[in-house]
């Protein structure tokens, strides 16, 4: 009603035609702008209701990273654990802010639908995440190869391989993994200590179980079963062992030379345990 008013004076005091013309332009200039005003007023509410939307795209964006490490923590044992679930969870749960980022991190630990491995390390990769990012994510990566492949060579390939395709140097990739081999072997050891100090409170039954780990872990070893025949354990030994013979590893560096004796040193012990089973 007030613009009818307004466009009645506007004729009477423009002489017509004109001031009516002007009026109807000055009608719909207050619109256009009324509707902008409200327009903005209407996003700047959508923006105050979301305030995590910003970080819940960021969390998005890590999807190729978290399937890395889900791949890697199926590739040599295709089944999830317990401890596999929450390794991998805590390594992107403190950048979860809102329960939607926590429920696509679920999600995307539950999929079965992922990219090819590497075509998600060339994303990520190409993402140009800062250098800290890469090296956190490559120990990560050896820390699942490490703790569920029993074959080094395995190791050494596919970790380098990842490594060197986020553009971290051999050498670094071979110190780290270096690391991480000889802390699980110290790890190894401290539990063996600590078993074999307290093996007078055993009973026999107790004693059996442990002897039957130990062989569980020596045929794990050799990709056998525990129940193998003497032929069956020299020739997994035989097949095991040459990739690790000083000839056949001439120009490594002292690091993986070193990690080479200790892998071998696991061969070779496996062998005697199954060995001394089979003799009892």
């Amino acid at each position: 009603m007030g613009y009818v008013v307004f466009l009645v004076i506007a004729t009477v005091l423009g002489g017509g035609i004109p001031g009516f013309l002007i009026g109807l332009g000055l009608i719909a200039f207050w619109m256009w702008t009324g509707s902008m005003g409200t327009s903005n007023q209407n996003n700047q509410s959508e923006n105050h209701s979301n305030p995590h939307q910003n970080q819940y795209q960021s969390i998005r964006k890590l999807e190729a990273c978290i399937d890395i490490l889900c791949q890697f923590a199926l590739k040599y044992e295709p089944h999830w654990t317990s401890e596999k679930v929450q390794f991998v969870k805590n390594s992107f749960i403190h950048l979860c802010e809102t329960p939607e980022d926590q429920a696509y991190l679920r999600d995307r630990l539950k999929t079965e639908n992922r990219p090819p491995l590497f075509q998600n390390i060339r994303t990520w990769a190409n993402s140009r995440p800062p250098q800290n990012d890469l090296e956190v994510i490559y120990a990560k990566i050896c820390i699942l190869a490490v703790n569920t492949c029993h074959d080094f060579e395995t190791i050494k390939r596919d970790c380098f391989s990842a490594g060197t395709s986020f553009g971290l140097s051999f050498h670094y990739c071979d110190d780290q993994l270096k690391q991480i081999l000889l802390e699980r072997e110290q790890h190894h050891q401290e539990y063996e200590q600590h078993h074999q100090g307290s093996d007078h409170s055993y009973d026999h039954a107790s004693d059996r179980s442990s002897s039957h780990s130990e062989v569980e872990r020596a045929a794990e070893i050799l990709g056998i079963s525990p129940n193998a025949t003497r032929d069956e354990i020299q020739k997994a030994y035989r097949i095991k062992i040459k990739d690790f013979h000083p000839d056949r590893n001439v120009n490594v560096t002292d690091a993986v030379k070193q990690m080479l004796e200790q892998q071998a040193h696991l061969i070779n012990s496996a062998r005697d345990t199954l060995m001394k089973h089979i003799a009892s």
